[in-house]
């Protein structure tokens, strides 16, 4: 679930993905921003998470995702991305 603008009146995209802990179905990341050193937002802090890899392509091309947050979301992708239709054909 992709919230546009729904963090620090409106300057912030929240993804919600899908948590792999029972306790934490859900956790919500910040696209837009990383946290410095300490890594991207995440709420709650260092609960593993999943998405599909296609997913994450998808958003890729549509929004603005930090160059950070993008590297953790690609880490926990799941599934081969697809590749474009017609790459990888060779005309007969």
């Amino acid at each position: 679930m992709l919230l546009k603008g729904a963090v620090d009146s409106g300057k912030y995209d929240v993804l919600g993905l899908a948590g792999t802990s029972p306790r934490n179905p859900f956790v919500w990341i910040v696209l837009n921003t990383d946290a410095g050193i300490n890594g991207i937002y995440a709420m709650p802090a260092n609960e593993d998470f999943s998405l599909p890899c296609n997913y994450l392509n998808l958003l890729e091309s549509r929004e603005h995702i930090n160059r950070k947050v993008q590297v953790v979301l690609s880490a926990h992708c799941i599934g081969a991305p697809q590749a474009p239709a017609g790459a990888g054909t060779k005309g007969s």
